[in-house]
Order: structure tokens, then C-alpha cells, then sequence
């Protein structure tokens, strides 16, 4: 799969401003879950559609009703706060649910409860996704000025 970016030039031939511009991260963890976010809802991700019907077909009953136990964490977008591979360098799926464990262990509820609307309320879906062949998510995320 090819991606292509394309920049002005003032921003090709400044390097620091190229890195200010773009980042590309893997999260094993965001691509699970912007996967189960496309089987919960086929009818957003037409582009999916051959995909979708893949994956299902290889899914029993009871699976996908336990998978949509847990869809209002992907249902409507994946919170980035579950998924620590997107601001840190992780390498598989355990290592980064072992640093969301962490991260999660330190937290009382009341603060997940707040971290959750918090990201609902500032629309999940701000960042540019792009599926690389199945293994794993690439993600393209624009960066802002603070």
C-alpha cells in the first residue's frame, strides 16, 4: 500500500517544520479497536464493506455478542486515552495493554468516567487514520500549534 503525503515546499525544505507537521505512530491496540468500530458499524466504513463481511463471516454468535459488550469504547471512535501506543513507541498489542493496565491501575474510576466524556465531547474522530495491510494502524496525525 502506498501513502503519499504532499507538502508546500517551505515545509520540504525546513525539516523541523516537516516534524512539526505530521507524525506517523503504530498502535496495535487503536487498530483492534477502529476494527471492532468498523464490524459495529458497517454502514459508515463502505470502502470496508469486503472486509467487514470477512471478518464476520469468521465470528460466531456469541463472540460478536461479547465484543459489543464492550462497543461504547469504540462504537462512536476510539478514545485516545486507551490506546497509549499513540504517544508512545510500543512494539506489539501486549506491550502497550500492559502500559494501559499501568496507566489504567493508577486511576480511580472517577477519572476514567471523566476522561471518557471528556473525548466524546471533543470529537473523536480528529485524527487521520490509515489502515496498513492488517498489521497494525499507521496513524497520520496532524499536529496543531499550542
Amino acid at each position: 500500500m502506498a501513502i503519499e503525503l504532499k507538502f508546500d515546499q517551505h515545509i520540504l525544505r525546513n525539516g523541523r517544520l516537516l516534524k512539526q507537521c505530521a507524525e506517523f505512530v503504530y498502535s496495535p491496540l487503536n487498530e483492534l479497536l477502529c476494527s471492532l468500530h468498523v464490524l459495529q458499524n458497517k454502514s459508515h466504513h463502505g470502502m470496508l464493506i469486503s472486509w467487514e463481511l470477512e471478518a464476520r463471516s469468521k465470528l460466531d454468535a456469541v463472540l460478536f455478542q461479547e465484543m459489543n459488550y464492550f462497543s461504547p469504547f469504540y462504537e462512536f471512535g476510539v478514545p485516545t486515552f486507551l490506546t497509549p501506543g499513540l504517544y508512545q513507541n510500543v512494539h506489539d498489542i501486549d506491550e502497550e495493554l500492559t502500559i494501559l493496565k499501568t496507566k489504567l491501575s493508577g486511576n480511580s474510576s472517577r477519572v476514567f468516567v471523566k476522561d471518557f466524556i471528556t473525548e466524546r465531547k471533543n470529537n473523536l474522530n480528529s485524527h487521520h487514520l490509515i489502515r496498513k495491510n492488517g498489521s497494525g494502524m499507521l496513524l497520520v496525525r496532524a499536529k496543531t500549534a499550542y
